[in-house]
């Protein structure tokens, strides 16, 4: 009369059935569902009993036997966005960089052409004496 593999054991009066593991009842017809009572699912997981123990129902990105382990696809992701994001500070440093030379170099091939006329006005232009029509 036992079910679910309960051994039947003979009893003054009847019988009993000392029930295996997850199970409950007068002759174990019951899943227990103890193991899911302390919820071993992490994560929002789904725990649900059996007769081996309980397993768990991950929603994306965790996996594993608790909903523990984030999965290597999300933790590429993860990686795949962070490189992105370094790569694009990296252009905006760059650009700036290279926009600030541009600057600093027009300016200074801008200040070495007044600094020839100022001298030439000291010194006299490289024409004095000669004139023009």
């Amino acid at each position: 009369p036992c079910q679910n593999s309960g051994t039947c054991r003979c009893a003054a009066g009847g019988f009993n059935c000392p029930c295996p593991r997850n199970f409950t009842g007068e002759t174990s017809p019951n899943l227990s569902t103890s193991v899911c009572d302390s919820n071993p699912c992490q994560h929002s997981g789904i725990c649900t009993a059996s007769s081996t123990g309980y397993s768990c129902s991950c929603d994306f990105p965790w996996n594993g036997d608790t909903c523990s382990d984030l999965s290597t696809v999300m933790i590429v992701i993860i990686i795949v966005c962070i490189l992105v994001i370094l790569g694009g500070l990296f252009m905006v440093w760059l650009f700036g960089y290279y926009r600030h030379r541009k600057v600093q170099s027009g300016s200074s091939v801008k200040d070495k052409s007044q600094g020839q006329e100022a001298v030439e006005m000291q010194t006299g232009s490289p024409c004095s004496g000669k004139t023009t029509p």
